[in-house]
């Protein structure tokens, strides 16, 4: 049940240089739940007594390499097979190895080159929005329980795409007993930008003199802790 990753080296689309890339990061999300990676905070730094070369236990993974076993990807449902073309499949499997009992690791002592392409090789029928946003859609709606909400806040245009059917991969997740994704926040990406617990999501409104009301489209997220902007 065990999810292993490399350090992913950067090799030039035009050069092919080979570019090593820092060995202290992981993977992560923002508020859209776009990949991203962040610096390996503290705690992680603490649990491998300051050996940079154990494995680091990452929240999500950039999905274009990694080893799994095989009857463990089966028995936790493959991919999604609902999610079209490409996008939110790393976030969606990363999720789910995680909640349902397994880890997420990247080895330090790993490294794959990989090519960073600068324009997507795909084609998205429908187009290119519609499907990543169907993608994100059935992620939110599978696994982010409350925090749907707070997704929804912010891309207020995802809630109009349709999604298909989730039967299954609702009744995969009783099936295998996961936890919830507050269980995620708080002990797998307690660092995430996505607050425990949120009072107030909305945005302020300016109006001009003579009557004109135009909108600053600015989220506050009030939380115990602190006030975001």
């Amino acid at each position: 049940s065990r999810v292993v990753c490399p350090i992913i080296d950067v090799i030039s689309d035009e050069t092919f240089e080979y570019i090593p890339v820092s060995d202290i990061t992981y993977g992560g999300f923002n508020w859209k739940l776009s990949f991203r990676w962040y610096k390996v905070p503290q705690r992680e730094i603490d649990r491998r007594d300051g050996d940079r070369t154990k494995p680091i236990r990452s929240p999500t993974m950039a999905g274009g390499l990694f080893s799994i076993d095989k009857d463990y990807f089966e028995y936790i449902g493959k991919y999604d097979e609902g999610m079209d073309i490409w996008g939110s499949e790393n976030l969606e499997l990363s999720f789910r190895i995680w909640m349902c009992g397994g880890t997420l690791e990247v080895v330090p002592c790993s490294h794959v080159g990989h090519v960073f392409r600068s324009a997507t090789p795909y084609t998205f029928p429908g187009g290119e929005s519609n499907i990543i946003y169907r993608n994100i859609v059935r992620l939110v709606s599978v696994w982010l329980d409350e925090w749907k909400d707070f997704y929804y806040m912010f891309n207020p245009g995802a809630k109009r795409i349709e999604v298909g059917d989730i039967t299954a991969r609702k009744q995969l997740r009783e099936k295998l007993k996961c936890k919830s994704f507050r269980w995620y926040l708080e002990n797998i990406f307690p660092e995430s930008q996505m607050p425990l617990n949120y009072y107030y999501l909305g945005e302020e409104r300016y109006q001009k003199r003579g009557g004109d009301v135009f909108t600053s489209f600015q989220v506050f997220v009030y939380t115990k802790q602190q006030q975001i902007m």
